[in-house]
Formats: C-alpha cells, sequence, structure tokens
C-alpha cells in the first residue's frame, strides 16, 4: 500500500511538473522575441511590416515563395515603393531609412511572414522555417550590398 501511494505521488508531482516546465519554455521564447521587437525602431518595424505584406500577397497571388521573395525585396529596396514610409521621407528625407539595420528588419520580416503566410508556403516545421528565415536574410543582405555599389 506505501508503494502505491509512493508511486501516485510521483506520477501526480509529474504530471503537475511537465506543463509547467513547458509552460515556461513558451514564455522564454516569447519574452525572447518581445525583446527583438523592442530593440527595434518603430521605423524597422514599419519596413518589416512591408516586407511581410509584400511577400504575403505575393504568394496570395500565387507566386512562389522564391519569387515573392524577389518581388518584395526588389520593391522594398526604393523607400518610394513602401506607402508607410512616404512620410518619413517628406520629413528626414532618406538619411534616416538608410541608416536601418537590415538584419533586424530581415529576422522580423521574416517571422512575421511565418505567422502570417507560412502555412500557404508549407512551412511545416521548424527546419523548415529556419531555412526560410536564413534564405530571406541573406537574400536582404545580399541586395543591399549590390545596391549599394
Amino acid at each position: 500500500m506505501k508503494k502505491f501511494i509512493q508511486h501516485i505521488a510521483i506520477a501526480l508531482s509529474i504530471t503537475l511538473l511537465l506543463p509547467t516546465i513547458f509552460f515556461v519554455d513558451i514564455s522564454l521564447a516569447a519574452n525572447k522575441t518581445n525583446e527583438n521587437y523592442e530593440k527595434t525602431s518603430k521605423l524597422e518595424q514599419q519596413v518589416s511590416k512591408g516586407y511581410s505584406n509584400k511577400f504575403c500577397n505575393a504568394i496570395g497571388m500565387g507566386v512562389s515563395p522564391q519569387g515573392a521573395m524577389k518581388l518584395t525585396i526588389d520593391e522594398n529596396s526604393k523607400p518610394s515603393f513602401n506607402p508607410s514610409l512616404w512620410f518619413e521621407l517628406v520629413v528626414s528625407g532618406e538619411d534616416n531609412i538608410r541608416e536601418l539595420n537590415d538584419k533586424n528588419i530581415a529576422e522580423m520580416a521574416s517571422d512575421q511572414i511565418i505567422d502570417l503566410c507560412g502555412g500557404a508556403m508549407m512551412l511545416s516545421n521548424k527546419d523548415d522555417e529556419i531555412k526560410f528565415k536564413s534564405d530571406f536574410l541573406n537574400q536582404v543582405i545580399k541586395n543591399k550590398v549590390s545596391t549599394k555599389e
């Protein structure tokens, strides 16, 4: 009888402990994402939203993920094609826009794209998401380098 009670106590402890560990893991991941967004400027958030909206619109129209990536990056390489930046262009010109952190923008945009239209792109697991994020970041950086030359 004493062994039975010990087994029940252990099973109950494990049952109560596992959801707590799982919840803490989710909370830590959410906090990490929030910290990334807090470190970025409002302007970077606007630019990343422009990337994600254009990308997901292209996916919705049947463009392949690679085509959507190229289209989105090409259009966002010129601030005049991003309506959310027009006010900033009028107020401060392109100076503030040129100083933005492309890596932050690409990371934020890829997170937003995965959230908004990852299912439509068949990103079914973490490996697919990581590959997409890496490809997107590389393309954004490559495009920035080629447009500066």
